[in-house]
C-alpha cells in the first residue's frame, strides 16, 4: 500500500509540475512578444519600462526552472535581447530629457560602440539609418535599430527552446 501511495504522489507531482514549466516557457515568450507587438503599434515610455520589467521577471523565473536550466543558449539570447531593450530605455529616457539630448555626438564615449554594434546606424536618416548631418546619431532613429536587434535575439531564443 505504501508503494502505491508513493507512486501516486510521484505521478501527481509529475502531472502537476509539467504544466507549470510549460507555462513558464510560454509566459517568457509571451512577455517578449508583447514588447515587440507594443513597439510595432506605438508605445509610451512608462508602458515600455513596465513591459521590459515584466520580461525581466519572466526570464529570471524561467532561468531558475528545470526547463530553463536545460536551455542555457535560449536564456543567453533572451538576456541579450533584454539588454538591448534596457539600453533602448536608457537612450529613450535621455531623449525625453529635452533639447540637446536627442542626439549622440562623436565626442561621446558611447558613439563608437554604437556604430560598431549597429552598423546600419551609419546610414543616413533617408536610407533607414540614424546618422544625422554625417556625424551625429539621432536617438529617435537609433531606437528602432536597437529594438530590431532585440527582436532578432528573442526570436533566436524562442527557436532554441
Amino acid at each position: 500500500m505504501t508503494k502505491f501511495k508513493i507512486a501516486l504522489v510521484a505521478f501527481l507531482g509529475l502531472l502537476l509540475g509539467a504544466p507549470a514549466f510549460a507555462q513558464s516557457s510560454r509566459e517568457l515568450q509571451r512577455a517578449f512578444m508583447k514588447i515587440d507587438a507594443q513597439i510595432e503599434t506605438g508605445i509610451n515610455y512608462r508602458v515600455y519600462n513596465v513591459l521590459v520589467g515584466d520580461a525581466n521577471l519572466e526570464l529570471k523565473l524561467y532561468a531558475a526552472s528545470k526547463e530553463g536550466v536545460q536551455h542555457p543558449q535560449a536564456i543567453a539570447s533572451f538576456k541579450s535581447s533584454l539588454l538591448q531593450y534596457a539600453f533602448a530605455a536608457t537612450l529613450w529616457e535621455r531623449k525625453l530629457q529635452g533639447a540637446g539630448w536627442n542626439t549622440i555626438s562623436p565626442t561621446e564615449p558611447m558613439y563608437q560602440g554604437l556604430l560598431t554594434s549597429y552598423p546600419d546606424a551609419t546610414k543616413s536618416l533617408k536610407e533607414g539609418g540614424a546618422m544625422f548631418d554625417d556625424r551625429t546619431l539621432s536617438i529617435e532613429f537609433l531606437l528602432p535599430l536597437i529594438w530590431q536587434r532585440a527582436v532578432e535575439q528573442s526570436k533566436l531564443a524562442m527557436s532554441l527552446m
